[in-house]
């Protein structure tokens, strides 16, 4: 089973989809994913006192944290934030394009070259270069590029940033939807059901992101998750894949 990744930019203590989430309320999200034995999460230091929470509650547990930076030089307090002495950096917000292309490794960014952080203390760090890369793409089963080519990846915006959990929908993608809703339908799942499991079964997916803002969103999230799901396969089909970046709808 590929692993449920917390992200935690919902969790910050900034505004995020039209909610602020406390401080006390983040910590206890992470701590219920703890309950649900969910190991991975996915962090930034721009995501405001999310690493503090993480650092807090996941001190001593066997966790894997992927964190976004753009310089290397934000890493080292990342690592101290979050109490441990390895982060798995992760390369984001680019082009499937160009990363499934034949020559795509060679046009990436220097900084997401895929490198860990080790801290020995506060008085010396030691950065790893890999040959490894995290990979990080929107997709969905409503817009899935991403999982179309060669390139193993973590899929975030699973739920097509609300418009499968009943969010507003634009009207250039709600044919999309609707065609959605008739295979969740035919199959007896909730529409944000479909979404996850469609995600979970694909081959490319390495792990699913999911990005509750409070205890009430990661239980409903993992009673999807449980539910029985046959192989969606080809019924995705059914569905039009929209070909636009879903971080630009509202």
């Amino acid at each position: 089973m590929k692993p449920i990744i917390l992200g935690t930019a919902a969790l910050s203590g900034q505004p995020y989809a039209g909610k602020t989430v406390s401080r006390k309320d983040a910590r206890a999200v992470v701590a219920r994913a703890v309950e649900y034995k969910i190991m991975h999460y996915d962090t930034s230091p721009a995501y405001g006192f999310a690493e503090d929470v993480l650092g807090d509650v996941l001190t001593g547990l066997d966790s894997t944290i992927y964190s976004k930076h753009a310089a290397v030089a934000t890493v080292l307090p990342s690592v101290r934030k979050l109490s441990r002495c390895t982060v798995k950096l992760l390369a984001h917000n680019l082009d499937p394009a160009i990363m499934n292309s034949k020559d795509g490794w060679q046009k990436m960014p220097v900084w997401s070259d895929g490198y860990s952080a080790y801290a020995k203390d506060d008085r010396r760090v030691l950065y790893e270069w890999r040959l490894s890369y995290e990979m990080q793409f929107d997709c969905s089963i409503i817009s899935r590029d991403a999982s179309e080519g060669a390139m193993p990846f973590m899929a975030r915006s699973v739920f097509a940033r609300g418009m499968l959990c009943g969010g507003t929908v634009p009207p250039e993608i709600a044919g999309a939807v609707k065609a959605a809703k008739e295979v969740a339908d035919s199959l007896g799942l909730p529409l944000p059901a479909l979404a996850l499991h469609w995600a979970l079964q694909q081959p490319k997916i390495t792990g699913v992101v999911i990005g509750p803002s409070s205890v009430a969103e990661l239980d409903q999230i993992m009673a999807w998750s449980k539910l029985p799901c046959q192989d969606i396969g080809k019924l995705a089909n059914l569905i039009p894949s929209v070909s636009v970046d879903l971080r630009t709808w509202k």
